[in-house]
């Protein structure tokens, strides 16, 4: 069965120890003091993230990256993880995906131009005020880079990721702006939250022009 298997791999090269699935494993107690890194943003800042539901969660071709010990996301966590050989552990790909079914979405041909202008501060949702883009830090902090989000996340986690965030990562800091399905922003796309979730990834499958708001650095505006 794919989740025996996980679990014995995970055992076998102490995964537990940094991270949690389900119910099992992540740092506690006193050695919690061991985890630093952006305390701003919260236990994502600090603790390495769970893997509870990571297979419906990534795409295989980013675990199988992660795997090979590349595809650092983090820069703030000191914490790394361990290259174990991926002879070793290349078999959670396939394991994850199983044990983790999809509920897949497809958030293909949205409004590009619309997707640029919700993650930007000036009418939009203002997702830049934490989140980078194209070398470009956050506004006001550092949290994951948008760069290749697409190619990281499957369409289903990532539309439910933007509805339910903290359903999907308890402790998050990040809020919804689509909360309980309904858009806080009634003044894109009409407010239709399938149309704006689907603008924000195909803009993010190009990822440029950036969004509004972000300092025009050419024209020395700080």
């Amino acid at each position: 069965l794919p989740e025996l298997s996980i679990r014995h791999t995970m055992a076998a090269f102490n995964c537990y120890a940094c991270h949690r699935r389900d119910d099992v494993g992540g740092p506690e107690g006193e050695m919690l003091v061991h985890f630093t890194g952006n305390e701003a943003l919260g236990n994502e800042g600090t603790i390495p993230p769970p893997l509870t539901g990571v297979g419906r969660k990534f795409q295989p071709g980013w675990l199988r990256t992660v795997l090979s010990g590349e595809g650092k996301m983090r820069p703030y966590m000191p914490t790394r993880m361990p290259f174990f050989g991926l002879s070793n552990v290349e078999h959670l790909v396939q394991q994850f995906a199983e044990a983790d079914p999809s509920q897949e979405s497809s958030l293909s041909n949205g409004d590009v131009e619309a997707g640029r202008l919700l993650l930007g501060t000036e009418g939009g949702v203002g997702c830049i005020t934490c989140h980078g883009l194209n070398a470009r830090r956050g506004l006001a902090m550092e949290a994951l880079s948008l760069t290749d989000s697409t190619k990281r996340y499957r369409p289903g986690w990532f539309k439910e990721n933007l509805i339910h965030p903290t359903k999907l990562r308890p402790g998050t800091l990040m809020p919804s702006f689509w909360p309980d399905g309904i858009a806080g922003n009634q003044s894109i796309l009409d407010g239709d939250t399938d149309q704006q979730i689907a603008a924000i990834w195909s803009y993010l499958e190009i990822g440029k022009p950036l969004p509004p708001g972000y300092p025009n650095f050419e024209k020395g505006a700080f």
